[in-house]
């Protein structure tokens, strides 16, 4: 379970949200929304343990601490963003495998399950005649596609995703919902920003809302009131 507690952001002294409490139970697929700059980023980073906006406490795993202070999920928790600058040269099949580097021995060389592993990803997100390309070339999409897949292979027990669905055509961005769903039915906790409320209702099992500066945990049949706020 993940437990925010007195949270609030604020940017040039202008309150973006608060909240009290808001508990999120542990295998939740949970989408978060707002309009622009209500501070939804903010919020993903510092779950993630990143600098941010939003100060207060969080526990995770009943372990509490506080925001910007001593609060480093590290491993326990993915973070993946809107968009990432280039790698380099690195292929796509490498980026995926990273996912696990920090897990691996002092030289770094994936064992064949991890490889094997990686080979079934790429064949479900049907990137596997791609395995070899460079992560550079890839679209906006695939690179997308391959965050999603790296943090997926990385195994970390939460998921912090920024637009997911960012980049892509709208099958895909079913099946990347699709996906964050199975994940979650794993015991996976995830959490997502989306501009796609209508789309996300049909999966999550909460919705993060910010309203009128404030975060509100709403049930998915409550997306038309989502709708209305944000529209």
């Amino acid at each position: 379970m993940i437990e925010l507690i007195n949270i609030q952001s604020r940017t040039r002294n202008r309150l973006l949200f608060q909240a009290e409490n808001i508990a999120i139970p542990q295998g939740s697929l949970v989408a978060l929304v707002g309009k622009n700059g209500t501070g939804k980023s903010s919020l993903l980073k510092a779950l993630a343990g990143l600098d941010s906006l939003v100060h207060g406490e969080i526990a995770l795993r009943r372990r509490k601490s506080v925001l910007q202070t001593n609060y480093f999920p590290s491993e326990t928790v993915s973070y993946i963003p809107v968009k990432i600058n280039p790698f380099g040269a690195i292929s796509l099949l490498d980026f995926v495998l990273s996912g696990k580097s920090t897990k691996r021995n002092f030289l770094d060389i994936p064992t064949k399950q991890e490889i094997d592993e990686v080979h079934g990803l790429l064949e479900q997100f049907q990137m596997h005649h791609m395995a070899q390309d460079s992560f550079e070339q890839l679209s906006d999409g695939e690179q997308k596609l391959a965050l999603i897949m790296r943090s997926i292979h990385r195994d970390s027990e939460v998921l912090l995703l920024d637009e997911p669905e960012s980049f892509l055509d709208v099958g895909n961005r079913k099946m990347i919902f699709e996906w964050l769903q199975n994940l979650s039915k794993k015991g996976k906790t995830v959490i997502f920003s989306t501009h796609q409320p209508e789309l996300a209702a049909s999966f999550v099992d909460i919705f993060l809302s910010i309203e009128e500066n404030k975060l509100r945990a709403r049930h998915p049949e409550e997306v038309e009131r989502i709708l209305e706020v944000l529209s």
